[in-house]
């Protein structure tokens, strides 16, 4: 069974995550392929809609800086065509940094003309550009995902009476259950953990508070110290936020538990026999030399005749010839737990003596585990000062030697009881997460708590506390946990020794170096593994277990309606999908659509008035918005060449009908281009008659056609002179001898007009 949970079972579509509340909380999942094409879209949507942005903003500029009957330097207009015709502001801002170099030795202050729209528009460059980079904001940067919940099991099966079925799939499946909390804690019970390296549930782990120098839980007497216990409380735990469970605050609900725990003192608690009487009541007698301790700290339940609750065999290395047995933690360590409620005992694990009873404990009751470590014959490396796992017996030296080489002596210690005591107290509460601190529950054991929500969720211990929906919710997390969660009982029972954090430092020659609270780590990672284990459940349950063996029949499907909203409300966090905030994909497409749609149409509309409905005519600053577009100003510059043009308010403008001849490039001065007029003539005698010649005057015009080709028409005009002597201004081909007819030019057909 794997440490991660199946993330693939997802659902994709609309839903609303409630950590931002029913607007904002608004969210579109994906699949990672979709996510990515709709993250690209986006990003070239922002873009676009920047650039008709920025024309906007350059149409309002330049529309506010235009002046009519003043007398503007060149500086001015440049900056005016600059703003008619960037279509980016990059574009703008590299114009305005090239003409504001080259007047800047003028004394027209190019800076302070240029400079102002030249940080306007860098201001608006790298904001589009940010924009576009920065749109995919609009998904979730928390992977938040919901878990389909097809397969959604509130519990398993509490009727199965197949013993097979108990020994083969369901111990087998809590204890991996309870193997993956405690790989979770260990990774993930750091200040340093993240949701990077702590995949899956919405919390890297669950926050708890602890105080390392507490006061005794139980009477005085019967604690080791009476200023260096444990407390440990996991604050108010709030289902949505903490365990995922997606709900609005109606449905929320608060869970809090408390554990304190103290190293026990031994003394007039223990009693050494040499008779020991078995858990399942029978006598046995010792072996010879061989002594047993007893623990008094009440009876063992189950057995009438046991007035002890717990009882170890006494080891006594007293030379070197004794060696340990295995550094192998399970046979290094044993450790044995029970767990009874005060102060009622009935059916639990032991009666306690009157000094477990803490006080101040009312009727709703107090969890009282007690855990007994023993460190059979495990050397220790050094001394150790834990009162839990207590090692002063020695030194006892031994000689390590290898083949080859000189023994060396080595010390060791052995602890100093056969088993050493640590009593725990733990109790719960439930309180409305919108009422806090008042609107809790006194403080209970577990398994009053449970009965007590057996009672259905109308009783009248419950709603002074919570609202129905909150106590439905809650019901159904109890249910998830009693079945997929484990508490420290579980955890250290089925666990054993491996729930002890004093094996990682164990070498191969025995255990290594222990602080002097080592006992308070333990403590602190068996509850962290059950918060881990309360992540799990919830997630295991909405997700379905995946269990090898297990079958639909063993499962208990959801049945109210809260448990199939829990089923489909439950998040995660997933890499294999892309969450977008429905709301702001909504408003980045809304009003990027609008600036796009205003930019494309203003143009168009304000034409429309200015020709159709006659709207301020004579607006000059529109007039001059209009005349700066490069194609108005190309018009403009062959139009003065001799080139007609039809110029209308808007539009593009195209030369007349029949009137289609452009201006040329002149590079005679390279350093100096110009345009040119488009039409040359030439002087041509062409022989009308025998013997007798006309001069005419052969116009050569290049003419742009719609077809692939161009056209050269050369027009010839007869000249009125009567020089004997025709003089040409450029290249003619006189008629052949005996020819007919008009000569051709080298440039083209000539076509004869009427003189």
């Amino acid at each position: 069974m794997s440490a991660t949970i199946d993330t693939t079972d997802v659902h994709i579509g609309h839903w609303i995550n409630w950590s931002s509340g029913n607007v904002r909380g608004s969210t579109i999942t994906l699949t990672r392929r979709d996510g990515a094409l709709l993250t690209a879209f986006l990003a070239i949507f922002v873009s676009f809609a920047g650039t008709r942005i920025w024309k906007l903003a350059a149409f309002f500029i330049h529309v506010s800086l235009s002046r009519r009957g003043s007398s503007q330097i060149g500086l001015f207009h440049q900056r005016q065509v600059i703003l008619r015709n960037s279509r980016t502001a990059e574009s703008a801002l590299w114009n305005l940094l090239r003409i504001a170099g080259a007047w800047r030795k003028s004394k027209c202050h190019a800076y302070r003309h240029i400079g102002p729209l030249a940080i306007a528009s860098l201001i608006s460059g790298l904001a589009f550009a940010a924009a576009g980079v920065f749109s995919a904001q609009v998904s979730s940067a928390s992977n938040e995902v919901l878990v389909s919940g097809k397969d959604c099991a509130i519990s398993l099966s509490t009727g199965v009476s197949n013993e097979e079925q108990l020994l083969t799939i369901f111990y087998p499946y809590s204890t991996a259950l309870q193997q993956i909390a405690t790989q979770r804690s260990q990774q993930c019970s750091t200040k340093n953990a993240s949701t990077d390296s702590c995949p899956t549930f919405v919390k890297p782990s669950l926050p708890i508070s602890v105080v390392k120098d507490a006061s005794c839980p139980f009477h005085q007497s019967i604690c080791q110290s009476n200023n260096s216990n444990l407390i440990i409380d996991t604050g108010y735990l709030n289902s949505h936020y903490d365990l995922g469970m997606n709900s609005p605050p109606s449905e929320r609900f608060a869970f809090r538990q408390i554990l304190q725990c103290a190293p026990l003192a031994l003394g007039e608690y223990t009693r050494a026999v040499n008779r020991t009487l078995s858990y399942d009541g029978r006598i046995h007698e010792s072996t010879p030399n061989q002594q047993w301790i007893q623990y008094l700290y009440g009876n063992y339940n189950t057995i009438s005749h046991a007035n002890f609750t717990y009882q170890y065999p006494v080891n006594n290395p007293t030379n070197k010839s004794d060696t340990f047995v295995s550094t192998n933690f399970e046979q290094a360590y044993t450790l044995s737990q029970f767990h009874t409620v005060w102060p009622n005992s009935t059916g639990w694990d032991f009666i306690p003596i009157p000094e477990l009873g803490p006080e101040g404990v009312g009727k709703e009751g107090i969890d009282i585990m007690l855990f007994f470590l023993s460190a059979n014959r495990l050397l220790f490396l050094q001394p150790v000062d834990d009162p839990w796992y207590s090692a002063h017996r020695g030194p006892i030296n031994y000689t390590l030697t290898a083949e080859g080489t000189q023994g060396n002596v080595v010390p060791f210690w052995f602890a100093d009881n056969p088993a050493n005591v640590l009593g725990c107290t733990s109790q719960v509460q439930f309180c409305n997460p919108n009422s806090l601190p008042k609107g809790c529950s006194p403080l209970m054991s577990f398994d009053d708590l449970t009965l007590l929500l057996l009672r259905g969720v109308g009783n009248s211990s419950i709603l002074p506390y919570l609202e129905e929906p909150q106590a439905q919710a809650f019901t159904t997390f109890v249910r998830i946990t009693v079945s997929y969660g484990s508490t420290i009982n579980d955890i250290t029972g089925t666990l054993g020794a491996t729930a002890l954090t004093a094996p990682r430092t164990m070498t191969s020659l025995g255990q290594g170096p222990l602080a002097s609270n080592q006992w308070q780590s333990d403590v602190e990672y068996w509850l962290t593994t059950q918060l881990a284990g309360y992540q799990r459940a919830v997630v295991e349950a909405a997700s379905g277990p995946k269990f090898p063996g297990i079958e639909p029949n063993l499962l208990v499907r959801p049945q109210s309606d809260m448990e199939h909203t829990f089923c489909t409300n439950q998040k995660i966090l997933s890499t294999d999908f892309t969450s977008f905030s429905a709301l702001g994909l909504i408003l980045t497409l809304v009003i990027g659509t609008v600036f796009i749609i205003v930019s494309v149409l203003l143009e168009p509309v304000l034409s429309w008035l200015q020709r159709k409905r006659n709207w301020r005519r004579d607006n000059y600053a529109l007039m001059e918005w209009w005349m700066n577009d490069a194609l108005q100003l190309q018009s403009i510059v062959h139009e003065q060449l001799g080139v007609t043009w039809k110029r209308e308010i808007g539009q593009v403008p195209v030369p007349q009908p029949g009137d289609q001849r452009f201006a040329t490039l002149d590079t005679t001065d390279l350093g100096h281009p110009r345009f040119k007029a488009p039409a040359t003539s030439s002087t041509l005698p062409v022989e009308l008659a025998k013997g007798e010649f006309r001069a005419l005057s052969i116009e050569h015009v290049e003419r742009s056609s719609c077809a692939s080709s161009k056209e050269k028409e050369t027009t010839v005009t007869e000249l009125n002179t009567s020089d004997a002597h025709i003089a040409t201004t450029g290249p003619a081909v006189l008629p052949e001898d005996g020819g007919e007819g008009i000569g051709h030019s080298s440039v083209g057909d000539v076509m004869l007009r009427d003189p």
